[in-house]
């Protein structure tokens, strides 16, 4: 049988994460606790048992462990092994594949009552509307004209001179025709196509925000700059706040609340396994371990220093 830190180094003893009750059934202590390294050894029987039944998978892990033991070889004789901080990466690649094994089988088999998760979804769906709704949609027309590069101030007092224009009751559809440099200036300045509100519109560009400020029917901005060019945006139609069906949003709800309760089952394990001892001796005894490695490294100098 393959040695158990070779699975590791293969990358093989993670799955772990995905083991069934009777391979935690078959790691469980007398205390009924489940034994992480038993669990991984029932784990690595399995992969074995692949291994020896798929040839193709065979050839393939076969190459992977030469390989690593060509490599590890190398760092051997490059005394790479010895030093801390090597030591020190490998007692952590380590820690972060037994907290992650760990963390998955917590997911896997932590599961909430689905009563009170089905309550909470309803209560949550209830809660806050705002959040399962359909999004705001618009539809605008514009009058847009480029920027006169010979003359800056040309096309803004144009467009501030229709704006007043159109405060004084001309026709939006009428000026966009006779003054919009856009495609649809023929049809009114109308868009024909629906805007969705984004959710956030901070990263939008002016155009688009201009036209989502606007609430009220036949509302229009005031002449503004965006890109190469300057417009004037009227609201013509909106649809918004549709709700969503809660069948439909259910199961995300769902998922949403199953992932949170595992993360707290998994921070409060996790808090459950830090020391709680009294840390006095500890930290004594990690000052003496320095002490000890400082005057191994300063008799090791001298003696170096001696023999040159």
């Amino acid at each position: 049988m393959y040695p158990l830190l070779l699975l590791i180094t293969l990358g093989l003893a993670p799955t772990v994460a995905f083991a069934s009750n009777q391979d935690a059934s078959g790691a469980l202590t007398s205390a009924g606790e489940i034994d992480l390294p038993a669990l991984l050894e029932i784990q690595a029987g399995k992969v074995l048992r692949r291994l020896r039944d798929d040839p193709d998978a065979r050839a393939s892990e076969l190459a992977s462990a030469i390989q690593a033991a060509r490599i590890e070889q190398a760092a051997k004789q490059a005394a790479l092994l010895d030093t801390p901080e090597i030591q020190r990466a490998i007692a952590q690649a380590r820690l972060r594949i037994l907290t992650e094994a760990l963390r998955k089988y917590e997911v896997r088999t932590q599961r909430p009552p689905m009563e009170a998760i089905d309550a909470l979804a309803l209560d949550l769906y209830e809660a806050y509307p705002e959040q399962y709704a359909l999004p705001r949609r618009i539809r605008i027309a514009h009058i847009s004209r480029f920027t006169n590069p010979e003359d800056p101030q040309e096309t803004p007092t144009m467009m501030s001179d229709l704006f007043e224009r159109m405060k004084g009751g001309e026709d939006f559809g009428v000026l966009a025709k006779a003054y919009s440099q856009a495609p649809n200036a023929q049809d009114g300045g109308g868009v024909k196509e629906w805007l969705i509100q984004p959710r956030d519109m901070s990263e939008q560009p002016p155009f688009i925000q201009q036209a989502f400020e606007l609430q009220v029917l036949g509302q229009v901005t005031e002449p503004f700059e965006s890109g190469t060019g300057w417009h004037i945006v009227m609201l013509e139609e909106e649809t918004s706040g549709e709700p969503i069906p809660y069948e439909t949003v259910k199961r995300g709800i769902h998922a949403d609340l199953i992932a949170d309760y595992q993360t707290r089952r998994f921070d409060e394990m996790m808090k459950a396994l830090r020391p709680t001892e009294d840390l006095t001796e500890l930290s004594d005894h990690f000052k003496q371990l320095v002490i000890e490695r400082m005057e191994r490294l300063s008799a090791g100098g001298n003696a170096s220093t001696a023999a040159d």
